[in-house]
């Protein structure tokens, strides 16, 4: 549905615009399109939201993840929820938060399993020797902006661009991942303002989706009674 989505809004914009018509990317194109995934990634402030679909032999596994980075004045706090949805159907959902509460980092976490009006397990904890910079690594934020520049690393089969003027552009690139020659993997990435809004990439058995929204706010942390008091830790 997503990936149908982003071809819908390409032939939108070309309906707009009937002088855009696909070009084959030329390495300044690529470069472009590197310099857009990277001016994404150095955002100070954005939200992204990945879905994942993992077809396995029980059926399809989803996990839609949202994180949120959020500016205030000299930190950012960072928030990544989850909503895992297994083959069975089992949902899990995942709560988390970390940023500076007067003064100290800290990060919390809850988790919800099924129908359960409470969380199966809530933490709360001070942690200075964790960086920024890995919060964000062990999410989904940065996952197509990297696999777009890793495409540095894997033969293009095919590369078509759109420009569309005011700074949008459509990318449809097939790329090989293995030594066949063959395309097994692609992206389809839409750009605005100089910045990546949204991809789709399908490689293997797995295809996702990523949003981009970018100069969401502040978000302050909660203090550890209030995190509690909003997801109760399970009693022993």
């Amino acid at each position: 549905i997503a990936a149908a989505l982003v071809v819908c809004f390409a032939f939108a914009l070309v309906a707009c615009n009937n002088n855009a018509k696909p070009e084959t990317m030329t390495d300044a194109d690529f470069e472009a399109l590197y310099s857009f995934a990277n001016a994404t990634s150095n955002s100070q402030s954005y939200r992204n939201v990945t879905t994942f679909v993992t077809h396995t032999a029980d059926g399809d596994v989803t996990e839609q993840e949202t994180c949120g980075i959020y500016t205030n004045n000299t930190s950012r706090t960072i928030t990544i929820d989850t909503v895992l949805t297994a083959a069975d159907g089992t949902v899990t959902k995942t709560y988390y938060i970390y940023g500076l509460y007067q003064g100290r980092t800290v990060e919390a976490e809850a988790e919800f399993v099924g129908d359960a009006e409470l969380p199966s397990s809530s933490t709360y904890s001070n942690t200075s020797s964790l960086a920024e910079s890995q919060v964000i690594a062990k999410s989904s934020a940065l996952r197509a902006v990297n696999d777009i520049i890793n495409l540095k690393n894997y033969d293009i089969i095919s590369a078509t661009v759109i420009n569309y003027g005011d700074g949008k552009y459509d990318y449809e690139i097939s790329y090989g991942t293995d030594d066949s020659g063959q395309a097994n993997a692609s992206i389809v990435a839409h750009v605005e303002n100089e910045k990546l809004i949204s991809a789709t990439v399908t490689q293997g058995d797995v295809s996702y989706t990523a949003t981009y929204e970018f100069n969401i706010g502040s978000k302050t942390v909660p203090s550890k009674p209030d995190w509690f008091k909003q997801y109760p830790a399970p009693e022993d």
